[in-house]
């Protein structure tokens, strides 16, 4: 019984959520909108790093890197652009393809240390 009201529990705090972002456009002013997408925002970098800090215990900064990353690449390209829609793109695929770059290499020299060293 205690499962089910968990899953309950999330499905409640999704649909919720989902009807923020649906409805809040539509009534709510454009500052209220601004503050609440940095608060989530600032919200789910602070969830990360308790998840892995709090359960884990590895105190980690590698997401702050990408979450910085995407912060500077916003504001160069809002600057130099004018438009805040090409900066947003930007400012998530910049991070995205530095973090899909970083893991290839990553995975990659790990792959063929293993090879490397089982051929001996």
């Amino acid at each position: 019984m205690k499962g089910w009201l968990a899953i309950w529990g999330n499905v409640a705090v999704l649909a919720v959520g989902l009807a923020a972002l649906v409805l809040m456009p539509r009534f709510a002013e454009t500052y209220l909108i601004i503050n609440t997408t940095i608060f989530v925002s600032f919200a789910i970098l602070a969830l990360s790093l308790a998840l892995i800090w709090g359960y884990a215990g590895i105190l980690c900064f590698g997401q702050a890197a990408f979450f910085g990353l995407g912060g500077y690449a916003y504001a160069v390209a809002a600057i130099n652009f004018g438009d805040t829609t090409g900066a947003a793109i930007l400012a998530v695929a910049l991070p995205a393809l530095f973090a899909a770059l970083l893991g290839y290499f990553m995975f990659w020299a790990a792959s063929t240390t293993s090879i490397s060293a089982s051929s001996l």
